[in-house]
């Protein structure tokens, strides 16, 4: 069975894949995804996002942080 973060994982993906015409944080906000499991993420799946999308994801939580 399916966890939040396999979701999630399967939905960084096809963003990555697809990179149409929406925004990365567009689609971190949609799914609702927390800090704490984009840390999980980052550390225990492979991902096909560069490092440059994976830095806009953690800047979007760390401005988030400062609010």
């Amino acid at each position: 069975m399916a966890t939040k973060l396999d979701l999630a994982e399967a939905q960084l993906l096809g963003w990555s894949n697809g990179k149409g015409g929406t925004f990365l944080t567009s689609l971190i906000e949609g799914m609702g995804l927390t800090i704490s499991e984009w840390n999980k993420i980052k550390s225990q799946y492979p991902s096909t996002l560069t490092e440059s999308e994976k830095e806009e994801i953690d800047d979007y939580f760390m401005k988030r942080g400062k609010k």
